[in-house]
């Protein structure tokens, strides 16, 4: 990923708030963030939005138009090219499901 002109030296932290609304919103704002190019060095949030920044590890890819289901996991560096079931953890490069919710 290129870095974006005027950024040299700047980290970006996705800071995502409480509230199941704003949490579901940041995976929409993930994907146009990838399709932009720029790089998210951190994700961290409060209460709801802290389960999903633990639920999306660093550095995953998710392409757009795909869906992703309630506390489904993706593993870091996971590039997700289908839907992921909720409760699903999908890991590797194309993702993968390695556990489903009981």
């Amino acid at each position: 990923m290129s870095t974006p002109p005027g950024t040299k030296g700047r980290r970006v932290a996705l800071v995502i708030g409480a509230g199941s609304v704003k949490c579901a919103a940041a995976l929409g704002l993930l994907k146009v963030l990838d399709r932009e190019g720029i790089a998210i060095d951190m994700v961290v949030g409060c209460s709801g939005g802290s389960l999903y920044a633990a639920f999306i590890g660093l550095g995953a890819k998710i392409l757009p138009c795909l869906s992703i289901g309630d506390h489904a996991v993706i593993g870091a560096g996971a590039t997700v090219i289908r839907d992921v079931a909720g409760g699903a953890t999908v890991v590797g490069t194309p993702a993968r499901m390695i556990k489903t919710a009981a």
